[in-house]
């Protein structure tokens, strides 16, 4: 029986989170050699905001433009505001 391996240069499922990808983000190491999830994203974008990291250097460990890291920081904003987003 041969087994298929996933595509590495392909993200995971939406809601996939592998932690140790997530902990690499954040201490700033080489990404895992393929594209984070967006669980994965928003996981790391909260710590990596409130680590003071600019913007810019958050779009380049997640992966994610200017206009998604804005989207991102509207939401975690309203949610740490007490705020919920329509």
């Amino acid at each position: 029986m041969t087994t298929t391996l996933a595509n590495p240069q392909t993200a995971p499922p939406d809601k996939w989170v592998d932690h140790i990808a997530v902990e690499r983000i954040l201490l700033g190491r080489e990404p895992v050699g393929r594209p984070l999830s967006a669980a994965e994203r928003a996981a790391a974008f909260p710590q990596l905001v409130d680590a003071g990291h600019t913007s810019t250097e958050i779009c380049a460990r997640l992966g994610i433009s200017g206009s998604v890291y804005a989207r991102m920081k509207r939401a975690y904003n309203a949610e740490r505001d007490g705020e919920t987003e329509q």
